[in-house]
């Protein structure tokens, strides 16, 4: 169970002409998470084709926090989050020799659906002012999202490929887009 710990400084700039003031925050968070997967692959020479069913659950609890330096200071009542997710999907992928090395194409699609906290909320009061206290809500993703991928390798011998991947979350509220790339060698 990580306990994480946060402490930040920030210059805030005040509303008149005067000084900046410095604001320092301090979150202590415990995190926990636990995912679990499963499925099947069919191969051929070429081919492969994968389905996959799994889980994931995460909790988040914050414990009270402050946000000190002046005007704007801020205490954060505790509170928690919490996510269990269901994902199906399928991957697609395929071994093509060239005179480069092998080439190795790959699809993938999924749906990912939310069972728990759909956004979270918090309480907080600016610090010396009563009767101050207010709500706050994140927004809401959306419980359910298509899971999108596509990318390919060069697999250039046994013990080096380069690879590029795109990978995408598509809500309703939220759009989640990803590529990354590298070279792999092994030693």
């Amino acid at each position: 169970m990580p306990i994480v710990p946060t402490q930040s400084r920030r210059l805030v700039p005040a509303f008149s002409r005067a000084p900046a003031l410095l604001a320092s925050t301090c979150v202590t968070a415990l995190l926990l998470g636990a995912p679990a997967q499963a499925g099947q692959t069919i191969t051929t020479p070429q081919t492969s084709v994968s389905n996959a069913a799994g889980h994931s659950t995460t909790s988040i609890v914050i414990t009270n926090t402050t946000v000190s330096g002046g005007f704007g200071a801020l205490s954060v009542n505790a509170t928690d989050s919490n996510s269990f997710q269901t994902t199906l999907g399928a991957r697609l992928t395929s071994r093509i020799e060239t005179a480069s090395g092998v080439f190795v194409p790959e699809l993938r699609v999924g749906w990912i659906h939310e069972l728990l906290d759909a956004s979270q909320s918090f309480t907080a009061t600016l610090v010396g002012v009563p009767g101050s206290s207010f709500n706050s809500t994140a927004i809401a993703f959306g419980r359910d999202a298509a899971l999108i991928g596509a990318g390919f390798s060069l697999e250039l011998s046994p013990d080096a490929k380069v690879f590029v991947d795109y990978d995408g979350r598509l809500g309703a509220r939220l759009q989640e887009h990803a590529i990354s790339g590298g070279l792999k060698v092994r030693f």
